[in-house]
C-alpha cells in the first residue's frame, strides 16, 4: 500500500512537471513536512545536466508575491514535495515582473555604451552551472558578419569585445569583487581559472554580477561597501575565469538564506534598445528580456 502511495505522488509529479512547460505556471504545492505553498514558478532547476553536483533530481523556484524583496522566494527540491498542482494566476496580486518593476529591481543599462550582441541568454546555455547561470547573458562585440575578432582570434587584442568600458547596468552596494584575476589566451582556460568581477547587492536579497573583467581594471574606488548607481565606470571587458574568448557575463542573483547560495534568477531590462540580426532599425523595448541574436543598446 505504502508503494503504491508513493507510485502515485511520483506519477502525479511527473504530469505537472510535464504540464509546467507549458502552463501559466503558478503552482500550490505540499512539502513532505506538512507545509503548504503557493506562488509563481519562476525557474526549474536541472539537476541533471549540472557539471558539479549532478543528481536526477529538481529545485523550483517559487515566487510569493505577497512577501518583500528579503524572502519572496523559496527554493525547494523535489525530493521535499508531496503533491503539487497548477493554479490560477488571478489568485495572486502580482506577477514575477510586477513585483521587479514595481521594487524597481530591473536593469536599467547595457553594459557598454555601443551596439552589443547576446550571444547566450537568460535562460540559454548556461543551465549546466549548477543553477548559478541558467538565465545569464554573455554579452560580446562583432563585426558585420557577426564575427567576434580579426585576424585569426589568437589573441585577446584580436577581438572587439577586449579592453571595451563597462559600466554598472544596476544600482546598488557592492558586495564582492575579485580584480587580480589573469586574462586567458583565447580558446582554454586552465583549472582554477580566476574570473574578475563586480558583485552588486540591488535590495533584500537580490543581487547582479557582472563577470570577466580585464585583469587590474575595475576601477580603485569599487570596493565592498562602495555605492554604485548605473551607468557608473566598473572596468574594462576582460577574458579572465572560465571563459574562451572576451565577453561579459553578467545575471541576477537570489541569495538562498537556507541553502547559503546563490541562484541564478530571471531579469529584466527598463527600457533597452533592441534590433535583430535581419532587422537593423531599433525598437525600444520595456520590461524585456533580450533573447540569444539580439543587438541591444
Amino acid at each position: 500500500m505504502r508503494l503504491r502511495l508513493r507510485l502515485l505522488i511520483l506519477i502525479s509529479l511527473m504530469t505537472c512537471q510535464l504540464a509546467l512547460a507549458s502552463a501559466g505556471r503558478f503552482i500550490s504545492l505540499e512539502t513532505k513536512g506538512g507545509k503548504q505553498l503557493s506562488g509563481e514558478l519562476v525557474a526549474i532547476y536541472d539537476h541533471s545536466k549540472w557539471w558539479w553536483n549532478s543528481s536526477d533530481s529538481k529545485t523550483y523556484a517559487v515566487f510569493e508575491s505577497s512577501k518583500s524583496a528579503t524572502d519572496c522566494f523559496t527554493f525547494i527540491n523535489d525530493s521535499q514535495i508531496n503533491s503539487l498542482k497548477i493554479i490560477e494566476q488571478v489568485n495572486f496580486k502580482k506577477s514575477y515582473r510586477d513585483f521587479l518593476i514595481e521594487n524597481k529591481l530591473l536593469i536599467e543599462k547595457a553594459p557598454t555604451r555601443e551596439w552589443q550582441y547576446i550571444i547566450t541568454g537568460n535562460g540559454d546555455y548556461h543551465d549546466f552551472e549548477d543553477g548559478f547561470g541558467n538565465f545569464a547573458w554573455d554579452i560580446v562585440h562583432v563585426d558585420k558578419f557577426l564575427k567576434t575578432f580579426k585576424n585569426q582570434g589568437l589573441v585577446n587584442s584580436d577581438y572587439y569585445s577586449f579592453g571595451k568600458k563597462v559600466y554598472s547596468p544596476v544600482s546598488g552596494r557592492v558586495v564582492e569583487v575579485e580584480a587580480l584575476g589573469v586574462d586567458n589566451i583565447p580558446g582554454d582556460y586552465p583549472n582554477g581559472a580566476i574570473n574578475n568581477f563586480v558583485g552588486i547587492k540591488m535590495k533584500g536579497n537580490f543581487h547582479f554580477y557582472i563577470l570577466h573583467f580585464k585583469k587590474d581594471s575595475i576601477g580603485k574606488n569599487i570596493s565592498v561597501g562602495s555605492k554604485i548607481k548605473s551607468g557608473d565606470f566598473l572596468g574594462l571587458l576582460g577574458n579572465s575565469g572560465v571563459t574562451l574568448e572576451p565577453h561579459v557575463h553578467m545575471t541576477m542573483f537570489w541569495w538562498d538564506e537556507s541553502a547559503k547560495r546563490f541562484w541564478s534568477i530571471p531579469s529584466f531590462f527598463k527600457a533597452i534598445s533592441v534590433r535583430s540580426e535581419s532587422n537593423s532599425t531599433p525598437e525600444t523595448q520595456l520590461n524585456y528580456s533580450p533573447l540569444k541574436g539580439s543587438f541591444i543598446l
